[in-house]
This record gives C-alpha cells, sequence and structure tokens, in this order.
C-alpha cells in the first residue's frame, strides 16, 4: 500500500508538470488553435468532454467519501498512509485527528490531478481519432465503384500531413505522462493482487479490505484511460497510413508521406 500511494503521488507530479509545461510555453493552446476540425468535431468533443467530467466527478464523489471513511475510522495498521507521520515522527493521541486532516487533504489533491489529467489525454486523442476518421470517410467517397478517384488528392495529402504533425507535437510532451501512467497503474495491479493473493493477513480488516480494493479499483480505471487513449490514436492512424500508400501510389513523384504520426 505505500508504494502504491507513493506511486500515485509521483504520477501526480508528472502528470501536473506535464500539462503546466505545455500550457506556459503555449504548445497545446498553438495546437488546437492551429489544427482545423470539422463541425461534428467539435459537437463530439463537446460531448466526450461532458461525459468525462460527468464519470470524473461522480468517480470523485465515491473516491472521497472512501477515502474520508478509511482515514478517520482506520485501525492504528493504517496509520502507515499518513507518513512520514506515525511511521519516523510520532504523534500524541491529541493531535492524530489534526494530522489525519492534513492527510486527507493531500489525499483529495492527488486523486483528482490524476483522473483529470487522464481525462484530457483522452479528449485530445478523440479530437485525432474524429478527424482522421473524417479523412478516412473523405477519401472513400472520392473513390468510385471501381476504385477510380476523383478529388484533389493534394488536398488529401495536406490534410493528413497536418494532422500527422499535430499528433507528433502531442506526443512530444504527452509520451513521458501517457508512459508513466501506465507503468504506474500495471505496476500497482500487480501488487496489490499479490498482497492478496500472497499475503491475505493484510485484508483481514474490512476497512483495509476496502482500501485494497478501492485502490485496485482507481489503478483500472487509470489503466484503461492510458491504454484506451494509446489504442484509439494507433488504430486510426495505421488506418490512414494505410490510405497514405494509396495517396503515393495515385501521385506522380510522391514516394510516401514522409512522415511518422507516432
Amino acid at each position: 500500500m505505500k508504494i502504491t500511494v507513493f506511486s500515485w503521488c509521483g504520477l501526480f507530479a508528472i502528470f501536473q508538470t506535464t500539462y503546466y509545461y505545455t500550457s506556459h510555453t503555449g504548445q497545446l493552446l498553438k495546437i488546437l488553435v492551429t489544427l482545423p476540425v470539422t463541425r461534428d468535431c467539435v459537437r463530439g468533443v463537446h460531448r466526450a468532454a461532458i461525459g468525462l467530467t460527468v464519470f470524473i466527478w461522480i468517480a470523485l464523489v465515491i473516491a472521497l467519501l472512501a477515502g474520508g471513511y478509511v482515514f478517520f475510522n482506520s485501525a492504528e495498521e493504517l496509520n502507515f498512509i499518513l507518513a512520514p507521520f506515525f511511521t519516523y515522527i510520532d504523534v500524541p493521541k491529541d493531535h492524530m485527528f489534526a494530522v489525519k486532516i492534513l492527510g486527507y487533504i493531500a489525499y483529495t489533491l492527488v486523486i483528482p490531478g490524476v483522473l483529470f489529467a487522464h481525462a484530457l489525454a483522452v479528449v485530445l486523442v478523440y479530437i485525432f481519432y474524429s478527424q482522421f476518421k473524417k479523412l478516412e470517410e473523405n477519401f472513400c467517397d472520392a473513390l468510385g465503384k471501381r476504385g477510380q478517384f476523383s478529388g484533389d488528392l493534394s488536398v488529401f495529402r495536406r490534410r493528413h500531413q497536418t494532422l500527422s504533425c499535430a499528433v507528433s507535437e502531442v506526443d512530444e510532451f504527452m509520451m513521458v505522462s501517457n508512459v508513466a501512467g501506465f507503468v504506474c497503474h500495471i505496476c500497482n495491479i500487480i501488487i496489490l493482487l499479490y498482497s492478496v493473493f500472497f499475503y491475505p493477513d493484510t485484508t483481514k480488516d474490512i476497512i483495509a479490505a476496502a482500501a485494497y480494493v478501492f485502490w485496485l479499483c482507481a489503478n483500472v480505471i487509470g489503466l484503461f484511460f492510458s491504454a484506451s487513449a494509446g489504442i484509439i490514436v494507433n488504430h486510426m492512424v495505421r488506418i490512414c497510413l494505410s490510405y497514405g500508400t494509396v495517396y503515393s501510389g495515385q501521385s506522380k513523384g510522391v514516394r510516401g508521406l514522409g512522415l511518422n504520426p507516432l
């Protein structure tokens, strides 16, 4: 449990540092402003943002209630979650409640900091997903029943290059946070399951068992966010790269797109 809590604090620091850097330098705003999107993409992103916000707020309410119950009703065996208090710094009993309040405040910052960062990554991925999908649909519409191409190939090539460059720029600052999230959640799930299976005494108390279940669910949700973001964008880029070979084959003197979106 110590490793799980510490890794979430580290992940929180990585996420917040990444998005502060991208916001402070203007990279994220530049990408969102310069990337042309269709009207249906704006509507879809709006719905996705609302859905993710509602989901995360519901998860946060549950997490804060469960965390408050664990913090203020746990036995002395779970006081290590307030480290270094109780573990390296002795706390008198009359000050114990104040220390738990401080620990709970820190806890309320870490959980939303990680989940909202995951949600923002999914929203960015959805933008590229919808635009790659729209590009695929437009290209299919330009192809006749016999495979003849009736559109302007240079328009499709420029659009594909614009999207690919945007994906590369986003990947520059999201790569570290996404990898950190994926590794953190995978390791935490393994550690928690290992502890439950091979050290059953750690979950003999109902509050301790609830804490393990809570952190396991939190890491599963985080892993779902990290994995889905990578799978979606790779799927759409792979499909559009296959169409990129068609662009290359039908354009004279063009050997390829010359870009690796990932």
